[in-house]
Parts: C-alpha cells; structure tokens; sequence
C-alpha cells in the first residue's frame, strides 16, 4: 500500500512538472518548422519558453506583423552561431515593443528598424545579447531604444549609423537603470537637428563597461548626457571604455547629479566646442567623480575633465595634449597623473590637493586658484609636484580669471612641499612667471 502511495504522489509530482506554469518549451521559427513567422511563436509563446529563429529574412513579405509583441518572459535566439536571421522593419513601424513583461531575452539577431524607434520598452526588463543592428539603408528613424521605468542590458552588440535620424536618441532611457557591455557604437554620422548617441533621464544607474565609440559625429550637443538633476543622487560606472575618432559641439561625456566611478576610459583623439569656449570631453555637475587609470588626450578644441559644484579626483592618469584646459574643479585631488601640453590652464580649482603629479607646458599656467566662493576649511597642498614650462599662451589668454603667474596663481592658503617651479614664461601681462 505504501509502495503505491509512493508511485501515485511521483506520477503526481511528474505531471505538475510537465504540465504545471514553471513548464518551458523550445519552440523553432523558420521554414517547416513550428512557426514560419516570430510574430505567430510569440502568440502561442509562455513564460519561459526559448524561441530558436532559423536563418533567414523575417519580414512583412513573410508575414510578419511589426512591432513584434512579446506578453510573456520568453527567450528569441538565433538557432545557428554561424548565420544570424534578419528582423527586417519597413517603414513607419516599430521593430519590437516590451510592456510589463518581467524578463525577456534578444540574442544573436540582426535587427534593420523602419522609420521608428526599433525598441519600445515599457516597465520591462529587457537583455539583448550579441546581436547587431545598423540604421545604414533605413531612412531616419526615430533611433533604436526608448526605455521607460524598465531595466536594460546590451551585451556583445554592435550598434551603427544610427545618429543621422529625427531629433532623437540613439539609446534614450528614462527612469531606467541602463547597463553596457561589450559593445561596439561606430559610424554614425549627424548631418541636421539635434541628436545624442546616448540620454538618460532621471536615471538611477548607468553602466558602460569594456564598450567602444568610434566614428560618432554629432552636431549639436554632446554624445552622452546624463540628467539626473531632480532625483536622488545617481551612480554611473564606466569601466575599460574608449571613445576615439568622435566629435561634439561641446561635451563628449556630460552628466549632472551622479557619483561617477571611471576606471580605464581612454577618450582620445576626439574634437569638439570651439576654439574660443572650448568645452571638456569629460564634463559633470554636482556629485563626486573618481577618473582612475585613465587617458583623455589630443582632443582637439575641448578640456580634458571638469566638475562643476562637485568634487573631482584623479589616480595614475594622463590628461595630455587637449585643446583646452586640463582639469577643472571645485575641490580636485590629484594623485600620480600627468597633466601636460594642454592649451588652457593646467588645473584650475577652488581647492587643491596634488601629489606626485606632473603638471607641465600647458598653455596658460600651471596651478589657478578658481574665485568662487569656497566652503571647504584648510589651505590647499601639493607635495611632490613638478610644475614646468608653462605659459606659453598666456600673452593670448582672454578668460574670466585674472591669471598673474605662468607657474602657479593662488588666491588661498596653499602649502608646497618637495616641488619644482621651473622654466614655466618668463614673460607675462602682468605678475611673475613663477608663483
């Protein structure tokens, strides 16, 4: 009797198994097999199922209906490593839409969007793996993600010609965490209206880590900007990135109201602002911002980094050969970096600390002492420090400080302690070339 019990309560359990709500299924799509379209497989898809897409070209000629709307956690997955299928949009549609769906996966697609943003996604929480998409041959779309109260990772993607559209984002998230892996954003070139390769509006988190920007040529306005102005401090990691061979009226990276943990970006031989108010390939408002390891060099007509009302630390970096100033900040902690053959002044901030750095043959002067109003107690310091052969555009200089000294112009308390002031112009319009 109850070896029978035993079998029944097992043969029981199996059947909930089989055919209880945690039951996942592997559905194929292409020709002769489950489902010929994606659209029909998402219809009869459930939470949890895996959607294997065969190769091929899915398009409205086969009988797809755009946008593509996943209502349950489901999984679309090319079937083949070697042969990616091709979500092909027309015109005036969007390519997907994602509303309330708690997890839903894209990997390994090529996706060509029509004349709308490629990716609606609402309250969901949305991962799209190793795919590739590029607005090349598609008109002007609106651009590829427009995230809302949602989570949203991109992993191994490579992402094109997508900033030449209508006044939009490439990536625009609001209220929604963003994350950036692995991903290649190159070729996109702005001809006309205002357009950003990534926004972000009262976005609590952000993260770009070991991700490339080639080729990104905007008009107006900088590539990425962050505004979280209204909300509780937010927090952005960039980690192992590099922006090369891109441009900007003003900003490369602009961001306000995060603490900001960037290790290892190398933003380098960019362009941007202009020659007579050059702007900064780094740029942040309020909040504390940690540059590690990092390169910001040859950018033509902009800074390298500022913080504006916020504090600015650099470690074992190299701010070089910049159009404009080198680092400017409210409070900067300058730590085993160089700062040298910048245009501008070589670091400006309301309160200094500088240790075993080089600050050297920057255009206007070394060290200046900004004149805000300054609320932090105790002298500024550099101990360490080699302070050379600035100044050399002083003669030109036409900006809002009264800069006396090619070396260093303190306006406060400063200590120096085992540093070198040598060789910086001998002469200025007035005031001394050393300190």
């Amino acid at each position: 009797m109850r070896r029978f019990l035993w079998t029944a309560l097992a043969s029981l359990l199996l059947l909930w198994v089989a055919g209880g709500p945690g039951h996942s299924a592997t559905i194929s799509v292409g020709d002769g097999f489950d489902y010929e379209t994606i659209s029909a497989a998402i219809s009869n898809a459930t939470d949890g199922d895996i959607l294997l897409v065969a190769p091929g070209v899915y398009d409205t000629t086969r009988g797809e209906t755009f946008p593509l709307r996943p209502t349950a956690a489901i999984t679309i997955r090319a079937s083949s490593e070697d042969a990616r299928p091709v979500i092909r949009t027309e015109h005036i549609s969007r390519t997907f839409a994602f509303d309330n769906i708690d997890s839903a996966t894209l990997e390994g697609l090529e996706i060509t969007p029509g004349e709308l943003t490629a990716f609606q996604i609402r309250s969901s929480t949305v991962t799209i793996r190793n795919s590739k998409t590029s607005n090349e041959n598609a008109g002007q779309p609106q651009g590829l993600i427009d995230a809302t109260d949602s989570v949203v990772e991109l992993v191994g993607c490579q992402i094109s010609h997508f900033l030449d559209m209508r006044n939009g984002s490439t990536i625009s998230c609001t209220r929604s965490r963003l994350i950036l892996k692995d991903c290649e954003f190159l070729t996109s070139t702005r001809t006309v209206g205002f357009g950003l390769l990534i926004r972000g509006d009262r976005c609590p988190e952000v993260i770009l880590e070991n991700s490339s920007f080639r080729e990104m040529q905007p008009v107006i306005g900088p590539l990425i900007l962050l505004d979280n102005r209204s909300e509780p401090i937010g927090g952005l990691t960039i980690e192992d990135c590099t922006m090369t061979e891109s441009g900007s009226s003003s900003f490369l990276i602009q961001y306000e109201n995060y603490n900001a943990n960037i290790r290892r970006l190398n933003l380098s031989d960019n362009t941007g602002g202009r020659p007579d108010d050059p702007g900064y390939a780094l740029s942040a408002v309020g909040g504390t911002t940690q540059l590690v390891e990092s390169n910001i060099s040859n950018n033509e007509s902009i800074g390298g980094a500022q913080v504006i009302s916020g504090t600015l630390s650099v470690e074992h970096s190299t701010i070089e050969g910049n159009g404009g100033d080198g680092l400017s900040a409210e409070y900067l902690y300058l730590n085993d970096s160089i700062v040298r053959d910048n245009g501008g002044v070589g670091v400006s901030a309301n309160h200094f600390q500088i240790e075993n750095a080089e600050i050297s043959n920057n255009g206007y002067a070394g060290i200046v002492h900004l004149t805000s109003p300054l609320t932090l107690e105790g002298p500024s310091a550099a101990t360490d420090t080699a302070i050379s052969g600035n100044g050399e555009r002083l003669s030109q200089y036409s900006g809002s400080l009264d800069i006396l000294a090619a070396g260093v112009h303190v306006r406060r308390n400063s200590h120096f302690t085992r540093c070198q002031v040598m060789e910086n112009r001998k002469e200025t319009n007035n005031g001394s070339a050393g300190v």
